[in-house]
């Protein structure tokens, strides 16, 4: 007997999967607003991020040298400045997790967009809520008063229309990674990418207007703050946090174990699908990520105790 699935719309297989990622959604919608205008810290970089806003508004110094009374995060000031006027005269936690949000939604959005121009609306919404759904592994970031949640927007959207064929899209996608590197620097890496993915598409024309712009506004901002900070600015950037016995561990392998975990079954979806529709290659490029993905999940140790993901609430 015929499934009753085989004479409706093909294109309703592909919302079943998309209706959980819309429920998904919803719950955590629902966590982000009970958290909202709760008045004191989530996390204890909130409360230092409010302070750096403050310090802006009243035209204080944020890169200066160590002191007693104040040492500024490792962070371009970019998240801060933006709270700093939107906050005016109520800075407060809610202003700065309502920015964060609206960074997060941006990063969500643009994945639709640009997975559901190519493989269809509902594998757009499911792409959006498997990114929506790390919101527990990651620490509970995305609405948190911190950098994160803008630079995640800022990225995306410069990643959605680097993909794009729009004839400024070099310049474009250029300016928004610089807007991204200017709130967290670590989205200067993906600059590289998308210069590769320009020259591989377009030209080395293209990929040069989009470097022009990406590393040429990068570079005027750091050496302006580098001169207006005596040095400073670079100095809490990099050199300090570069001091750090923890952050190469972090880097490697803490990355790869962290992303096994909560990735694995995202890394084994994607290289499927990338192989049914790349041919040749594509088989071999997702067969080698699965086989990545299968072994980091299942034969790599998971983080536990203090370096497990913490609870939502």
């Amino acid at each position: 007997m015929p499934s009753p699935l085989s004479k409706a719309d093909p294109r309703i297989v592909h919302w079943i999967p998309a209706l959980g990622a819309v429920f998904l959604a919803t719950r955590i919608f629902g966590i982000w607003a009970a958290r909202f205008r709760y008045p004191y810290d989530l996390e204890w970089m909130e409360g230092g991020m409010l302070a750096h806003a403050w310090r802006l508004q009243r035209g204080l110094p944020l890169y200066t040298e160590a002191g007693p009374d104040w040492l500024p995060y490792v962070y371009p000031p970019g998240y801060s400045a933006v709270l700093a006027v939107l906050g005016g005269y109520d800075l407060s936690y809610a202003v700065g997790r309502a920015i964060s949000i609206a960074g997060v939604s941006v990063a969500a959005a643009a994945l639709a967009w640009v997975v559901g121009r190519r493989g269809g609306v509902g594998l757009g919404v499911v792409c959006a809520g498997i990114f929506l759904g790390c919101y527990q592994a990651s620490g509970a970031f995305y609405d948190l008063v911190r950098p994160d949640g803008l630079a995640i927007g800022l990225l995306a959207a410069a990643i959605a229309v680097a993909v794009e064929r729009w004839r400024r899209a070099p310049e474009i996608a250029g300016a928004l990674l610089f807007l991204a590197f200017a709130v967290k620097h670590h989205s200067a890496a993906y600059g590289f990418a998308l210069a590769a993915g320009f020259w591989a598409r377009d030209g080395w024309r293209a990929a040069g207007r989009f470097g022009g712009v990406s590393a040429g506004l990068g570079i005027a901002f750091t050496l302006a703050l580098e001169w207006v900070t005596d040095g400073h600015f670079l100095l809490w950037l990099l050199a300090v946090p570069a001091s750090h016995p923890m952050v190469w561990g972090r880097a490697f392998p803490g990355s790869m174990l962290e992303m096994g975990g909560v990735l694995a079954t995202a890394c084994v979806v994607a290289a499927g699908g990338l192989a049914v529709h790349s041919g040749r290659a594509g088989l071999a490029i997702g067969g080698g990520l699965a086989v990545i993905a299968g072994t980091l999940a299942f034969l790599l140790p998971q983080p536990t105790g203090i370096d497990a993901a913490p609870p939502v609430v």
